[in-house]
């Protein structure tokens, strides 16, 4: 108890959102808005200095079992949870991605205009790089306004997005190999949690028979356990009652075993808010459909005839799913399959037209001259 008041007392110290404002303000001069998105990372570094002077100012003060740097980690991510949660829906709500048009497309219609997309995950370098990549001209081929450094707005927008998620990932899993390395904290296993709920279902659906399982919400209607909203319900019950996932975060401190992951506690907030990243997915495989309308070269090198527009759609998809599954598995990977799916039956529309015309048609063609 009286570590965990000493816990809590440094907790709201280093976590304070006032404090958080101002060691964005002090860090941040080239930007007039240091909350907005792409200033994530001043959070990140104000927190490290943070907890470098905590720790060299409280040496071997506090006990290892306390796991005090990790409850901090933890309440400092979920304050940046919440804080990207609004900034995030004020930056969608703004972002506008112009659907491509043929009409304004260059010349020849083979090279794609603006994006060169997020090919820049996992990698600070590579998403400095990305930049450029966006803008292969001064001139917006979508009708967006365009800066005189050659991105447009959504451009920009999704640029920002996909370095604040990036940049979030990655603090993430640098507090987990810091935390483990220099206090030995020892974090659960995702798959073992998924081992457990398997075993956990199987043993519930042999107990209960054939009788659902369920779970009942604040006006006391049923609801199935299985379902989104019974495990949501099930999981703030839990909460409530000092068990579950976001109890042990807090009930950790006596050393009693793995504490939940770090990975997820921010960045999972992200998801909602990445149908920009999409929709610039989207017009780009748009411009290479646009391409193959006109392109008819064919690769005859291997032991059948292949266009090769669909081979580079083919490797663009590829590419695009390793950029994504770097960054998310979730929501985001589910709208880009979507996608896929929909460019898909596009492109069969285009090979279509391909096709040689029926004799039927070339007969009549004939007749009407």
């Amino acid at each position: 108890s009286s570590s965990m008041a000493s816990s809590q007392s440094t907790g709201d110290d280093v976590t304070n959102n006032e404090s958080l404002k101002g060691a964005s303000s002090s860090s941040s001069s080239t930007n007039s808005s240091p909350s907005s998105l792409d200033q994530v990372q001043q959070r990140f570094a104000w927190y490290r200095s943070k907890l470098r002077s905590l720790q060299l100012k409280f040496t071997n003060v506090f006990p290892l079992h306390w796991n005090l740097y990790y409850h901090l980690t933890v309440s400092f991510l979920e304050r940046t949870a919440r804080h990207l949660k609004f900034i995030l829906k004020k930056h969608s709500a703004t972002v506008r991605i112009a659907p491509f048009k043929p009409n304004n497309s260059k010349e020849g219609g083979g090279e794609t205009s603006s994006l060169a997309t997020p090919s820049m995950v996992m990698s600070a370098s590579a998403v400095t790089q990305a930049a450029s990549k966006f803008g292969m001209s001064n001139k917006s081929t979508h009708g967006e306004s365009t800066a005189a450094d050659g991105l447009s707005d959504g451009e920009k927008a999704v640029t920002a997005l996909l370095k604040a998620l990036q940049k979030t990932i990655l603090f993430e899993k640098e507090m987990s190999a810091w935390l483990s390395r220099d206090f030995g904290t020892q974090f659960v296993d995702p798959s073992e949690l998924v081992a457990d709920d398997a075993k956990k279902k199987k043993g519930d659906d042999e107990e209960g028979g054939e009788e659902e399982a369920l779970e009942f919400d604040d006006q006391g209607r049923a609801v199935a356990a299985g379902s989104a909203e019974g495990i949501r319900i099930k999981y703030e019950r839990r909460k409530r009652m000092g068990g579950g996932a976001g109890s042990n975060r807090q009930g950790s401190s006596s050393g009693s075993g793995p504490v939940p992951q770090l990975m997820g506690i921010a960045s999972v907030t992200f998801d909602n808010y990445m149908s920009p990243y999409v929709a610039l997915e989207e017009r780009t495989m748009d411009e290479q459909l646009h391409a193959a309308l006109a392109d008819t070269t064919v690769d005859t090198r291997g032991a059948q005839p292949v266009f090769v527009s669909s081979t580079n759609l083919f490797i663009y998809m590829k590419n695009s799913i390793t950029r994504c599954t770097a960054l998310t598995k979730e929501k985001t990977f589910f709208l880009l399959q979507r996608a896929f799916q929909k460019k898909l039956q596009s492109y069969a529309k285009v090979l279509d037209k391909k096709l040689p015309q029926p004799q039927t048609q070339i007969a009549a063609k004939m007749a009407s001259l």
